[in-house]
């Protein structure tokens, strides 16, 4: 699975892209919002509609995408990410 999760530090806003093999049992979506929620490690993070908040609200992620990705290609995402 290729995820794209948006992060918002103060001023600043850039993407963190990154390639997942999943979970059994598991979706992409369901881990992509798992992966947002546990993204800076902060067992005080709260969530909006969209957006997880870290360190006080400081930082906020959302997943912007994430999809499904053939298996021969998981390799060539993994090597330009």
């Amino acid at each position: 699975m290729y995820l794209n999760l948006l992060v918002r530090h103060g001023e600043y806003e850039f993407n963190c892209q990154s390639v997942h093999l999943l979970p059994e049992n598991t979706t992409k979506e369901d881990y992509a919002e798992f992966y947002a929620s546990t993204f800076y490690d902060d067992d005080n993070a709260y969530k909006d509609e969209f957006w997880y908040y870290f360190n006080g609200g400081e930082v906020a992620v959302k997943v912007s995408e994430c999809k499904d990705v053939p298996e021969s290609e998981v390799g060539i995402l993994i090597k330009y990410l």
